[in-house]
């Protein structure tokens, strides 16, 4: 017997990268913008029961770590004119299917970036990938990976993907019959299924060996940054000790999983660290000078220079608009 099926429609637009995090409280996300200018941002989310389909774009550069459901797996593409995303480190093209099991998210996309993403549950795709596509289903079990597709399989799935976020998201009111939302998932998985096993596909595990020895350098540098703030943040020179790695190493390694030296990167981090907390101030009556010092940032004009070219606005207004 056939009847309607509960559909739940996210639409938002944001203008700061924070924005993003608070359009998507279903996932466990942290954003960081890479790229100057002023950030504009829209989600497109269609969860299904079973199923979700979700459309993102970013006109910035940004980082996206964190975690989605842990007994999914996510299937994602992207494409955008500024070069590849990194997935994990690994790069991954206009025709590279990042896949991920729900453990652990770290993605870097560049401007102008347009993401399509499928999540579903894990065991029940893989059981199906298992009996239907045997050799596939080995490649598919070994975590997070990029695969890459012909571009007609690509085209199809990103086509297919569009379509049935633009038929839900037209009709936000609208809970399709029981027997609709089959055939979407359906229609989703076989496409899935189909693609991952084509003619031309090709899996590259991005836990390999070398890819990552150099993510948990990376990761570890990070880490002991944000764990020296606010007291004493590291120099370049103290974090190569720390880590046991030379300039010329660490530098090769930041190049390689996020595409920038790391003393950019860094800095990158701290920036985005200060507009958080000026957006979310950690304590009543905290001024702009010091969010700033908790970073790291001692010259306040150059700080509010940096600042405003990364997010398009000043620090003080940031932090006004808490207080209105």
């Amino acid at each position: 017997m056939s009847g309607a099926s509960a559909t739940a429609i996210t639409i938002g637009q944001a203008t700061d990268i924070a924005d993003m995090v608070a359009m998507q409280p279903q996932w466990r996300l942290n954003y960081q913008q890479l790229s100057a200018g002023g950030y504009q941002g829209r989600i497109a989310h269609a969860a299904l029961p079973g199923l979700h389909i979700t459309q993102e774009t970013s006109s910035k550069a940004i980082r996206q770590q964190g975690s989605l459901f842990k007994e999914d797996i996510g299937l994602a593409l992207a494409y955008s004119p500024g070069g590849p995303c990194r997935f994990h480190g690994q790069k991954a093209g206009s025709d590279v299917v990042m896949v991920g099991l729900g453990q652990e998210l770290d993605l870097t996309m560049p401007d102008d970036c347009h993401l399509l993403a499928t999540l579903m549950p894990r065991a029940s795709f893989l059981g199906l990938m298992a009996q239907w596509h045997p050799g596939a289903a080995e490649q598919s079990l070994s975590g997070p990976m990029t695969w890459r597709l012909a571009p007609e399989k690509a085209g199809h799935l990103r086509r297919l993907m569009q379509g049935l976020l633009q038929l839900l998201t037209e009709h936000p009111g609208w809970n399709p019959d029981h027997a609709a939302v089959r055939q979407m998932q359906d229609a989703l998985v076989l496409a899935w299924q189909d693609a991952l096993a084509g003619h031309g596909a090709a899996a590259q595990n991005v836990a390999a060996p070398g890819l990552a020895h150099r993510r948990e350098l990376v990761e570890r540098a990070c880490r002991h940054v944000r764990g020296s703030l606010p007291d004493q943040l590291p120099t370049m020179l103290e974090l190569c000790k720390v880590l046991g790695a030379s300039p010329r190493k660490l530098e090769y390694c930041f190049r390689d999983v996020l595409g920038m030296p790391p003393a950019r990167y860094l800095r990158l981090m701290r920036l985005n660290c200060a507009h958080h907390d000026l957006a979310h101030p950690p304590g009543a009556g905290m001024t702009v000078q010091e969010v700033a010092s908790r970073w790291g940032f001692w010259h306040m004009g150059a700080f509010a220079g940096d600042y405003k070219r990364m997010f398009g606005r000043s620090p003080s207004r940031t932090l006004g608009a808490v207080a209105r």
